[in-house]
């Protein structure tokens, strides 16, 4: 077993009481219902074979929401440092998978440019130094190089954290660079 350094300060695994992911999972649905949805309304999940990464997953509840509305054909893979708060992997949907990885480490080859969508959320609690920058850098690694979307859900109150972390929607272009897409 690998060991890592966790500097998440709510807890996980058997230290995370149930009223802990009970939490994640309410601030899950508080958020969808206050936006109004998953995934951002302009961006598009009618692609065949859509490839769908969840970095920050936590309890998995959003990619086991977003397998409800997509076709088994999606393929809706899930990313944390460590998998203590996920549900087991027989309880899961057949295109639904929970896998390891820290994504202020180096992006492992098999994962870059393999998805159509990233999404990570309130994955401000683990930014050290208030610089997000190694991780944007890795989830951009992860979109593949065609229509990809990065999906940032975050609400910060510290300008100096890259303020464009505030809720904008980003779409990776061909040239490696992001462009805001809008609002929340």
């Amino acid at each position: 077993m690998t060991s890592f350094r966790d500097d998440y300060v709510l807890g996980r695994g058997f230290q995370a009481t149930t009223s802990q992911k009970n939490r994640l999972n309410l601030q899950h649905y508080i958020w969808k219902d206050t936006t109004g949805y998953l995934v951002h309304p302009s961006i598009s999940l009618d692609k065949q074979d859509l490839k769908v990464a969840d970095v920050g997953t936590g309890t998995g509840i959003w990619l086991l929401d977003l397998a409800r509305i997509l076709p088994y054909s999606a393929r809706l893979n899930g990313y944390d440092i460590t998998l203590a708060q996920c549900p087991v992997k027989e309880w899961l949907p057949p295109n639904v998978t929970f896998s390891t990885l820290d994504a202020f480490a180096e992006i492992p080859e098999h994962l870059i440019g393999q998805y159509d969508v990233v999404h990570v959320k309130l994955i401000i609690l683990v930014v050290k130094d208030n610089d997000p920058t190694i991780l944007l850098q890795n989830l951009m690694k992860m979109l593949s190089k065609f229509h990809s979307v990065l999906q940032i859900r975050e609400r910060l109150h510290n300008p100096r954290v890259l303020n464009h972390m505030t809720g904008l929607w980003y779409d990776f272009n061909r040239a490696g660079r992001l462009s805001p897409m809008g609002r929340v």
